[in-house]
């Protein structure tokens, strides 16, 4: 698979919110692709698409959005941003924005190892689910 074409299905990826659903190019990645983001790192595509599938199950809504693609020789790098609700009973909300790197496999073209990075600290994400929505305190 090209390059130019594994590009384009990560980006199509997108369009199909891959984060929390779990639908995402499995011919784009090699089978032991690593995994990486603050919280830790892993290798296999097939835990990566479960990890994505559980998450989603957690929430109520969820929007991820591409805001901008860079090409270079050794990587791409995929700018995003990303919000949710949570369907815990206090419905807190997640935002964050971060970046995406996509380093490809000299032979297959795929890719083989893919680093998240958040612009948001750990904690404050971890706060940030602690936090009850406007809307429960709108509520009662």
């Amino acid at each position: 698979m090209s390059r130019a074409r594994v590009i384009e299905a990560i980006k199509d990826d997108f369009e199909r919110s891959y984060f929390v659903t779990g639908n995402l190019t499995l011919k784009a990645y090699e089978d032991d692709c690593e995994f990486a983001d603050p919280a830790g790192s892993f290798k296999g595509l097939k835990r990566f698409k479960r990890n994505c599938s559980n998450f989603g199950s957690l929430l109520e809504k969820s929007n991820m959005k591409l805001t901008k693609w860079e090409d270079f020789e050794d990587k791409s790098v995929g700018h995003w941003r990303f919000n949710c609700i949570m369907s815990f009973p206090w419905r807190p909300i997640l935002s964050a924005t971060g970046y995406t790197e996509y380093y490809f496999d000299a032979e297959s073209g795929r890719v083989c190892k893919h680093v998240e990075h958040w612009n948001v600290p750990k904690m404050a994400l971890l706060k940030q689910i602690f936090r009850p929505s406007r809307w429960v305190w709108e509520k009662r």
